[in-house]
């Protein structure tokens, strides 16, 4: 029978074996890929209500949604989610065409249709930004983790010596099996954001009948101060052009840090 002294003793090693396992197992959990992360989002996006009409086809613009701010899905979205409605008010079937996003520097900007290549344009995108001169702000920029490697002391009695023997050849196999339940988590998670993506976009050409509305994201790479959103409408009679005026909104300043603050680590290209 175990004196009480003993049997604390030994429970305490056995803990101190346990220690390295929930480590690595810890440790796994915690290298999921930022980038595959899908969130449930906590509130609204921030309403625009931006309208523009001619010849009885109304574009509305609903909201933009940026990283990590109200209505982001993903966590650290390196994109511009444009929530957009447009109706046919026409005897005729009209036919949208892809839109061109005007940037602060005049460049015409195309929105993407895959969620990984937008976030590599954005990466591109801000280099290129910040060559030319702009002072750029991102919200939400993800944090490094850091973790230290724990050592366990080494034990000299037999029971030590026991539930070492038990347990470090677990190791190696647990921390195998560690990797690969982060490499199925990172395939589940992007499936699913690939078809969350999916299912929010407006999908272009897009064909409207009269007196339908079709509504859907545009999704843009992150884009700073844009100034204008132009629709290319086309139709049996006649061809169209839209255009939403951003420079007047708070969408003017979009990702453009204030002018009185200088801070050139902010213009690093964030990474894909």
């Amino acid at each position: 029978m175990l004196k009480k002294g003993h049997f604390c003793s030994l429970i305490s090693r056995i803990l101190a074996g346990l220690l390295p396992v929930c480590t690595v197992l810890c440790l796994a959990a915690c290298t999921t890929a930022t980038k595959y992360e899908k969130v449930d989002s906590l509130s609204s996006p921030i309403i625009f209500a931006l309208k523009t009409q001619s010849e009885s086809v109304t574009v509305n613009l609903h909201a933009v949604i940026v990283t990590d701010a109200p209505g982001s899905w993903k966590k650290r979205a390196l994109w511009d989610e444009y929530v957009l409605s447009i109706t046919n008010n026409r005897s005729e079937a009209i036919t949208l065409n892809q839109p061109v996003l005007t940037d602060h520097l005049g460049g015409k900007i195309e929105p993407g249709n895959d969620p990984w290549e937008l976030e590599k344009r954005s990466s591109e995108n801000w280099k290129h930004y910040g060559e030319q001169g702009l002072s750029l702000a991102i919200g939400g920029m993800g944090t490094v983790l850091l973790a230290d490697a724990i050592a366990a002391g080494a034990t000299s009695s037999l029971e030590g010596a026991l539930i070492d023997a038990a347990f470090s050849p677990m190791i190696p196999y647990l921390a195998a099996v560690g990797v690969v339940s982060v490499q199925g988590a990172n395939y589940i998670n992007r499936r699913e954001i690939q078809a969350e993506f999916t299912r929010r976009s407006l999908v272009l050409p897009a064909t409207i009948r009269p007196g339908e509305m079709v509504a859907g994201c545009l999704f843009f790479p992150q884009t700073p101060g844009p100034q204008n959103l132009s629709f290319a409408i086309a139709s049996d009679k006649s061809d169209t052009q839209l255009n939403l005026k951003l420079t007047e909104t708070p969408l003017g300043s979009l990702h453009l840090k204030p002018e009185k603050v200088e801070n050139n680590e902010n213009t690093k290209a964030p990474a894909p």
